[in-house]
């Protein structure tokens, strides 16, 4: 189990119909301060990945900040994320670049302060490999030297045509492997999770994200998860 290890969590969200191929090039809408998106977020089950009835949050992400400068890159828009769990508020801060070729970049700083910059092959349609994290820290029960790496593979995958409030919106589909490892003396520990971003370039954000039900090598199964975008405001 990798319990030293963050969790990155991208913020994300819809429901997709077909592939096409395309060989068109993309143009993105960048979204204005003020702009906002409203998510359904909820838990799939792992013998149909189904929805799982009472699993439900909801997630509102607005841009609060645009055209800054931050690591490096000089169009970042900074979107903060507020999840409401029962009675408790989580938040949560995203930083989008966009870059001049229709690519975008994204940090979750989320658990850790030594964050890079992962960058979506959008428009560029390449396979892009980051490492976002690589640490050393001592185990807290075994005094154990630990050396923890967090690496990220973006893959476009294509289009797909997704709906939104009635209307149908072209996005791009990318898969991402996380792969979580922990080194020590005695031992090596892996873990790989994939997710899915669906991005609109009308929208210029993400409008779906998803982890498939995985399963282990011991017959376990971990529920999976579904982000879909139920409202929005563009400015």
């Amino acid at each position: 189990m990798l319990k030293h290890l963050p969790l990155i969590l991208f913020i994300v969200i819809l429901t997709s119909c077909s592939n096409s191929v395309d060989n068109e090039t993309i143009t993105i809408n960048q979204p204005k301060l003020g702009s906002n998106f409203t998510y359904d977020e909820y838990n799939t089950d792992t013998t149909k990945s189904e929805r799982i009835l009472g699993s439900s949050d909801t997630t509102v992400g607005v841009f609060v900040l645009t055209g800054q400068t931050y690591k490096g890159k000089t169009n970042v828009s900074t979107v903060i994320s507020s999840t409401k769990k029962g009675s408790k508020l989580l938040f949560d801060t995203l930083y989008i670049n966009y870059e001049t070729n229709n690519d975008i970049s994204l940090i979750d700083p989320s658990g850790f302060s030594s964050a890079k910059w992962a960058t979506i092959p959008l428009a560029s349609k390449s396979q892009i490999s980051v490492a976002l994290s690589d640490t050393t820290y001592k185990d807290y029960f075994t005094g154990e030297l630990i050396h923890g790496t967090i690496s990220l593979v973006s893959s476009y995958i294509g289009k797909e045509t997704m709906t939104v409030k009635g209307k149908s919106y072209s996005v791009v589909k990318i898969k991402q492997l996380l792969t979580f490892t922990e080194e020590s003396s005695s031992e090596t520990d892996t873990d790989i999770v994939t997710n899915y971003l669906y991005f609109s370039p009308t929208f210029g954000y993400m409008l779906k994200m998803e982890t498939p039900v995985r399963a282990y090598q011991n017959g376990e199964k971990e529920e999976g998860t579904v982000s879909n975008v139920i409202d929005y405001l563009l400015r």
